[in-house]
């Protein structure tokens, strides 16, 4: 298996995703065993968890209806401009040949090495589409895959959560009129600065500070802080998990650095086969698996939590060095720092301090008011705050 022609991620892949048929499922009045039948009860139990809110407010509703009427009575649209067609080149020549293709069945791959006169039809559409205003419905079609959530009883149909597969000739004109879209939000400044999703420089981890930052605050200068989250996976009294990270009461990360410590050990026993101490790949080989598969499991927005206790920190650290002692065979008498050395391998602390200094400083990079309104503070041993990491 070499990293260079794709041979060591697919193998990993394989290993780390477990495929499974859609089990029998249990429906309102009988059991669904056929796929037809499947796909049915899935179909309705989808467009049941997707109704509109019972929520009326005559204020909302009418400045909307007005605003539609309002968009219907223009007759006249502002021409697009169509892309450069070398950008459209570019663009598909970066595309992931590994994505599933769409109903179309037109595979990244395909679209990758089109001839030119190919080329230069798919550009001719997308050129007519801007200029037309019209988008082709087919386009629109997209293939529905249900995916089992973890842990969930895979008899009922309300557990599965739907994956849409678009054409990717689709996804590359959305690509472009995106483009042309953002710009005129942002040259009108209409997106609220809360917004962190899909936006360029912007990602999770700049939310989970703003919400550290305002908490830990009020813990120096004795202050309460309520919040309420609407998007959550679990909500208990003393925790919260919000965007992918554990927050306790206290702040104290214990439980989030509990949890990713238990994932990293359950992606590794995944992949056991390619890192064991016995396995054929070679070190540098198991080593990139480490670095690009494993390592970012228990590094996730950690310039936002870096600053927990070293008791609690250590317990990533323990999972790093007996990874890398597998991976290179130690012997029991090696210390864990020569491991380190030999594979040019720094420790966890040391890593993501550079993370967190190359992320604190792009802060100011950021024009984004919300990220701008975020304190700047000299970092103090004794207070407990993100930017303790950076001492």
């Amino acid at each position: 298996m070499n990293p260079e022609d794709g041979t060591l991620r697919n193998a990993a892949k394989k290993m780390r995703k477990k495929h499974a048929k859609i089990s029998a499922l249990k429906g309102p009045t009988s059991i669904a065993y056929s796929n037809t039948d499947k796909a049915e009860l899935i179909a309705n139990s989808l467009e049941n968890q997707f109704q509109l809110n019972d929520i009326h407010n005559s204020v909302t509703e009418n400045e909307v209806t007005n605003t539609l009427l309002d968009f219907n009575q223009i007759t006249h649209f502002p021409p697009l401009l169509p892309p450069n067609p070398i950008d459209i080149i570019k663009y598909t020549q970066k595309i992931n040949i590994h994505k599933a293709p769409g109903i179309d069945g037109i595979s990244n791959k395909m679209i990758r090495n089109l001839p030119f006169l190919a080329q230069l039809r798919f550009i001719h559409i997308i050129n007519h589409i801007f200029k037309l205003l019209h988008f082709p419905s087919t386009w629109k079609t997209a293939i529905i895959i249900p995916i089992l959530k973890p842990g969930k009883d895979p008899s009922d149909p309300t557990n599965y959560r739907p994956i849409s597969l678009l054409p990717t000739l689709s996804k590359i004109t959305e690509h472009f009129i995106l483009l042309q879209l953002n710009d005129y939000l942002n040259s009108k400044n209409l997106l609220i600065p809360f917004q962190f999703g899909f936006k360029p420089k912007l990602s999770t981890t700049h939310q989970l500070l703003r919400a550290v930052e305002h908490i830990t605050a009020g813990f120096q200068y004795t202050y309460h802080t309520g919040a309420v989250f609407l998007d959550i996976q679990k909500a208990f009294d003393r925790e919260t998990k919000y965007l992918g990270v554990y927050l306790d009461s206290k702040l104290t990360w214990k439980t989030h650095i509990n949890y990713i410590t238990q994932n990293f050990r359950d992606n590794c026993r995944k992949i056991f086969p390619l890192i064991a101490r016995n396995s054929e790949l070679s070190r540098k080989n198991k080593l990139l698996i480490y670095t690009s598969i494993l390592r970012p499991v228990l590094t996730y927005a950690s310039p936002v939590w870096a600053y927990a206790a070293k008791t609690h920190f250590n317990c990533i650290e323990k999972a790093q060095n007996k990874l890398l002692r597998q991976i290179s065979r130690a012997r029991w008498f090696m210390r864990n720092e020569d491991i380190r050395n030999a594979l040019n391998t720094s420790t966890l602390k040391e890593y993501i301090k550079n993370l967190a200094i190359k992320f604190f400083n792009s802060l100011n990079e950021i024009d984004n008011t919300s990220i701008q309104e975020i304190e700047i503070y000299t970092p103090d041993i004794n207070i407990k705050r993100p930017r303790h990491i950076l001492i």
